[in-house]
């Protein structure tokens, strides 16, 4: 269906170089070095050495020039680091197919902390991986299904073909900077609306006390 997708380089692109302007347009700001300092998003970006010199200064300050320029420098390499990670994962998914079929089981094991906890398993035709889910107070069937899901570039091809197609998804799947994955915790019922949006049928094939099963096909 698609070879590239070229609208979701686009997204990423046009997210990071956003997110570059704005903290650049922060620093162009009369900001004081102690509003700089209490605020993590701001004070994380300053190297060591930057650290040091605010520290140093009088809070009623206007953070230094020198600091600002310093902070846009981290700040750049780590939006970069970010850029090309969703760029390379895009062009991951490039290199696969969407599958016909996909097997997704999952078993669970007790914990004497936390109960019993899922390990999920998909088996698409290429590749096989896994996804864990542990603690409590949500779903954790389908946190440990979409972790193995978010992990198979198979089963990603779908939900990026539906992101190039333009066309929206239903509840359980987010996109962060024009790239989609799976929402754990919503319930395994909300994996079969999305795959439906996409062309495929979910069922359940399988279930026991301590194993799930279901497969996604194509419709």
């Amino acid at each position: 269906m698609f070879e590239k997708f070229e609208k979701m380089k686009e997204s990423v692109n046009q997210y990071y170089n956003e997110q570059a302007e704005k903290f650049k347009a922060d620093m162009e700001q009369n900001m004081s070095t102690g509003y700089a300092l209490d605020h993590w998003y701001y004070r994380d970006r300053m190297t060591k050495k930057a650290l040091e010199d605010a520290q140093k200064l009088s809070r009623d300050s206007i953070l230094p020039d020198a600091i600002k320029t310093s902070m846009i420098k981290r700040f750049n390499r780590e939006n970069e680091k970010l850029r090309s990670a969703k760029l390379e994962k895009i062009a991951l998914i490039e290199q696969y197919s969407a599958p016909a079929h996909a097997d997704i089981s999952v078993e669970w094991t007790k914990s004497r902390i936390y109960g019993y906890n899922p390990t999920a398993t998909v088996r698409a035709e290429k590749r096989v991986t896994e996804g864990k889910a542990s603690g409590c107070g949500y779903d954790k069937e389908s946190a440990a299904i979409a972790s193995a899901m978010n992990n198979n570039p198979e089963i990603m091809r779908i939900l990026y073909e539906h992101v190039e197609s333009g066309e929206p998804f239903p509840y359980s799947v987010n996109l962060f900077s024009g790239v989609p994955y799976f929402d754990g915790g919503c319930g395994v019922s909300c994996f079969q609306n999305v795959f439906k949006a996409c062309g495929y049928k979910w069922r359940c094939t399988g279930s026991g006390k301590l194993y799930d099963c279901y497969t996604i096909e194509r419709i």
